[in-house]
């Protein structure tokens, strides 16, 4: 199991915000889930909520979703949160996804690139009224069979796990329980991460999970 960005006695509060997120973003800036999904990836927030920092983890769902949008210089007027919608479907994606990844250890970005924002909103129906560990369960399955950073990465660079294996001076065998998901590439050797990285061009960052 990888190592949890914070406390579990945080959750509920990360779960809730990170619903109201979603949910704001979508029913009170109207926004496409998926694009504002993208916009979060791509700011300090998710990071930030990764790794437990008491700057974003304290912050209310709405007031999140104005710092992604300030990070990419995007204006938009501050709406009260509007809960007249009660939990809708947007809210339950965040909710089940903050617990995905707490739980995993994941980046939001690996499981964003398994399953989508708006794909993770369609299992609303079967789902919702179901415990969190089962949502847990079907969204795993989905983030365990998608291919790793590594894999994408050395397809990219065009090279055999053999090759990378020579070029890195890395156990063949290593690389393909990375790229198995046999051996968690996060809890890898410093060392060997960044030999990978330099032979495929990357950061450290990249291929971790």
């Amino acid at each position: 199991m990888m190592i949890k960005g914070y406390n579990e006695v945080y959750l509920d509060d990360v779960m809730e915000e990170f619903a109201v997120m979603f949910d704001y973003a979508v029913n009170n800036q109207h926004m496409d889930i998926d694009t504002f999904g993208a916009l979060f990836l791509d700011s300090p927030v998710c990071h930030g909520i990764e790794i437990g920092n008491p700057y974003y983890i304290n912050k209310g769902g709405s007031e999140l979703v104005m710092l992604v949008l300030e990070s990419h210089h995007l204006e938009a007027d501050y709406i009260t949160y509007d809960t007249g919608f009660g939990k809708t479907p947007e809210y339950w994606m965040g909710w089940i996804t903050a617990y995905v990844q707490w739980k995993s250890g994941f980046k939001f970005s690996t499981i964003f690139s398994a399953i989508a924002p708006s794909d993770i909103f369609a299992l609303y129906y079967p789902l919702h009224e179901a415990d969190v560990k089962k949502g847990y369960d079907v969204l795993m399955e989905r983030v365990e069979k998608a291919p790793t950073n590594l894999y994408k990465l050395r397809k990219k660079s065009e090279i055999t796990q053999k090759q990378l294996a020579q070029y890195a001076e890395v156990k063949e065998r290593t690389i393909r329980a990375y790229e198995q998901r046999e051996t968690e590439i996060n809890k890898a050797q410093v060392n060997i991460v960044r030999a990978l990285s330099l032979v495929l061009g990357c950061s450290i960052e990249d291929l971790l999970e």
